[in-house]
């Protein structure tokens, strides 16, 4: 019995197709629906942003109404006094955490889990 060698083998005709009919359209469907779906399209890694507008705490956690904050100097002030022992929060995790007024064990659960 002889076997003729015309063009490639059956193996590599079979990876040509399975890549070419395959691979290509799986892969150009998946990358459109990543691209609707909003996937971060660059290899930067992540970057920390500080919120427009801080917030300043109380000890007790109440958000202080008609505060200037000077992040600067790490000063609240209401009224032209000086708010002592008041917590300027500029990170939107803890402003959340503040707005949702969640007690002190509620936070270590969610930190936890976050």
């Amino acid at each position: 019995m002889k076997v003729e060698a015309k063009g490639l083998g059956s193996f590599w005709v079979d990876i040509t197709r399975t890549i070419i009919h395959v691979l290509i359209p799986l892969n150009l469907v998946i990358s459109v629906l990543l691209v609707a779906g909003g996937v971060i399209q660059n290899l930067e890694p992540a970057q920390t942003v500080s919120l427009v507008e801080p917030i300043a705490v109380n000890v007790d956690g109440e958000i202080i109404e008609n505060a200037q904050i000077d992040i600067a100097s790490k000063t609240v002030t209401v009224n032209g006094q000086m708010v002592p022992q008041a917590k300027i929060i500029t990170d939107l995790w803890d402003q959340l955490l503040v707005k949702l007024r969640l007690s002190k064990r509620e936070q270590m659960v969610v930190d936890i889990w976050v």
